[in-house]
């Protein structure tokens, strides 16, 4: 079965920087909330990303959609509440949490989203469902152990389009993480969770064929 990753646009992926598509619709900073902790010695932090979502809109497009993305290549998404609505009733495993709006760095006047916000509400989807990848089958390799100090978790090489996960641990679940190569954001649907995406024709929906579950 084929799993698709959301948040990376296959066209951004495939050319160079000079011959990117437009961008058609505002994509933004996710810039907190962050929970409490510290930076670490080794170069990591132990902090997360807790609601409410502090979303700065930066300068790409004036254009809502019914999906977006924290930056061009990150995984971190937030929705329209249509869309929410309709994700809750069809039983995709994520939570929908506020978004709170702050000033825009940016000077721009044009191609960037007005603030103060006054668009449609959005909520930041964050999937709480994990499954172990298969390390192996997907080439994944340790580049860093886990820190005893600030308890980050050991670091891995990934490959967010050759993914590997066994049927045995996979219970029908539409929409997941993996839960075994550290902090990765990174959220995936199966084909069934794709489709009934595709079918309401939603806006901006960015996804990347990234491996698939096998027997």
């Amino acid at each position: 079965m084929k799993i698709y990753c959301l948040g990376i646009d296959w066209r951004l992926g495939n050319c160079e920087y000079e011959t990117w598509p437009v961008v058609e619709y505002a994509y933004f900073s996710a810039i907190g909330t962050w929970s409490k902790g510290f930076n670490c010695e080794c170069g990591e932090h132990n902090q997360d990303l807790i609601p409410p979502l502090l979303v700065q809109w930066e300068r790409s497009s004036s254009q809502i959609a019914d999906f977006s993305y924290n930056g061009i290549f990150e995984y971190t998404f937030i929705t329209q509440l249509h869309v929410a609505r309709f994700m809750q009733e069809h039983g995709f495993e994520c939570e929908f949490y506020p978004v709170e709006y702050v000033a825009p760095t940016s000077k721009a006047k044009k191609d960037i989203v007005p603030y103060p916000y006054a668009g449609p509400q959005q909520y930041w989807v964050e999937c709480e469902t994990y499954l172990d990848l298969d390390k192996q089958a997907s080439g994944v390799l340790l580049q860093k152990p886990p820190c005893s100090i600030c308890g980050h978790p050991a670091r891995y090489s990934w490959f967010y389009n050759r993914n590997i996960f066994s049927k045995s641990s996979w219970h029908g679940e539409k929409m997941f993480r993996i839960g075994n190569i550290g902090k990765s954001s990174a959220t995936f649907v199966t084909q069934e969770g794709l489709d009934l995406l595709l079918s309401q024709n939603y806006s901006n929906l960015l996804y990347l064929e990234a491996g698939e579950i096998v027997d």
